[in-house]
């Protein structure tokens, strides 16, 4: 295993890595840099090397309801650069909510090990680190799509769930006004899944410049508080 491969020992979580340790493999030709953020602040400055995306929500072109099918996804990814040995690491400039997206949309289509900048461009700049307007151009990769389905939940999954003999929570991580129903945000419908626990996603960032997630003992309280079983099958929306 080289430095690369091996976890952020400074880091609180093996699905995390801190800004001293992307500064310190910053141009390593293994790694690929994703910057999740929107494109016009993709443009306006991000962390050298870092390539972005067409949209932070990778949505498909046929149906925005859902993410990008496998093969866009692998077209996207081999323009970005992403071959089987790459150390992806992604990062965004609104909280990790991108980010944590785009985790899981690499996730659900096969790209191992990839993590998230725990604080993202928030902890980056805090820190007074560099950033730049240049635009690389990598070399395009040779990432096959090897899709795992467990990694998503189908409306079919979701119906399936809302049995009490299913033993599986949902988990409604949105606001609280999306939650009660008072905000739909766009949506057809207003409300929550029935037998939905509430947890907005935002709780687990510290509200400081850095913008890290919280420890993880903080991160369990609040999902006991909340009546979510941390050992527990979730779906999560």
């Amino acid at each position: 295993m080289t430095a690369i491969d091996a976890p952020d020992a400074a880091a609180q979580h093996p699905l995390l890595v801190t800004t001293q340790w992307l500064a310190d493999h910053l141009g390593d030709p293994r790694l690929v840099l994703i910057d999740m953020s929107e494109p016009v602040a993709y443009e306006r400055a991000h962390i050298a090397g870092a390539v972005g995306v067409p949209h932070p929500w990778l949505k498909g072109k046929d149906d925005a309801n859902l993410v990008m099918p496998g093969a866009d996804f692998e077209a996207l990814a081999r323009r970005l650069g992403i071959t089987d040995d790459s150390v992806v690491v992604l990062y965004d400039d609104h909280l990790n909510r991108a980010a944590a997206r785009g985790w899981w949309v690499l996730e659900r289509y096969g790209v191992p090990g990839a993590r998230v900048v725990d604080g993202g461009l928030h902890a980056w700049i805090a820190e007074g680190r560099p950033l730049t307007q240049e635009v690389p151009h990598p070399t395009p990769g040779t990432f096959t799509v090897r899709e795992h389905p467990e990694a998503f939940c189908s409306l079919q999954d979701m119906r399936d769930a809302l049995h009490p003999a299913a033993g599986v929570q949902i988990w409604d991580v949105r606001s609280d006004d999306e939650f009660s129903g008072a905000s739909a945000r766009g949506n057809r419908r207003a409300g929550h899944v029935p037998g939905a626990i509430h947890l907005e996603w935002s709780r687990f960032i510290e509200d400081d410049a850095a913008h890290h997630l919280v420890p993880l003992a903080e991160a369990r309280r609040l999902l006991v508080e909340a009546g979510i079983n941390p050992e527990a099958v979730t779906v999560t929306y």
